[in-house]
């Protein structure tokens, strides 16, 4: 979010400058800051997929498909700006639509399962699971 506040921030001062008529290497450079900015709010955008698919892991509070497409919507925009530098040598190009697609969609999922899920009851997480076990193999005494 702040990454955003920023982007708009330098757009507002972009503006600001042109109406002043102040056209220098002050603008050129704020322009570049904006381009650049666009590209960096995913990586933002991926660790919190990560953390939250992470935490819904644990828990138990997804179904384990949507929480790996979380863990590869989350790890998408580290390899996108490398990808498609290696396509067409510019960072902007087909990987932007595609992570845009995959983060629709893992978003309108998690939603939606945690509208349905009230009904279906709550199941065990992986560390309830795991707890269990380990207290199945443990001896008892008496």
């Amino acid at each position: 979010m702040a990454i955003d506040w920023v982007h708009a921030g330098i757009y507002y001062a972009m503006a600001d400058a042109g109406q002043r008529g102040q056209a220098d290497a002050g603008i050129v450079a704020l322009f570049s800051l904006a381009r650049m900015l666009t590209f960096a709010d995913g990586l933002v955008i991926g660790i919190a997929a990560v953390a939250i698919s992470l935490l819904a892991m644990l828990s138990g509070t997804l179904p384990w498909p949507l929480v790996w497409l979380g863990f590869v919507m989350g790890g998408f925009p580290l390899v996108e700006t490398p990808i498609q530098l290696a396509i067409n040598h510019s960072a902007g190009g087909v990987t932007g639509p595609i992570d845009v697609l995959i983060s629709l969609v893992w978003v309108g999922a998690v939603a939606l399962v945690l509208l349905i899920k009230p009904i279906w009851g709550v199941r065990p997480g992986l560390r309830c699971r795991l707890l269990r076990q380990s207290e199945r193999h443990r001896p008892h005494r008496d």
